[in-house]
């Protein structure tokens, strides 16, 4: 985490992801997503944030979701690979 965000785990740790949101373009990301994830396990796509530094990145992310026995939401997985700067 720390590498590609410059966040440690405790100042991440409990925040909403969107605290490293850099552009209001990840509300049509985040929405797509959620509308994807009604009808698909498996999101794939990218987050424009920013880096503790100031500097913006591309995140590539991919969301799955994991389900109980009895057919309930369990967890969300997320994967986040790499900080391309921009």
């Amino acid at each position: 985490m720390t590498k590609i965000t410059g966040y440690s785990a405790s100042e991440a740790v409990g925040q909403h992801p969107g605290f490293l949101s850099d552009t209001d373009s990840n509300m049509d990301v985040e929405q797509n997503m959620r509308q994807t994830l009604q009808s698909q396990d498996l999101w794939q796509g990218e987050f424009y944030n920013r880096h503790k530094e100031g500097w913006a990145c591309v995140m590539f992310v991919s969301v799955v979701q994991a389900w109980q026995r009895n057919q309930a939401l369990y967890r969300l997985v997320v994967l986040q690979i790499g900080c391309a700067a921009f």
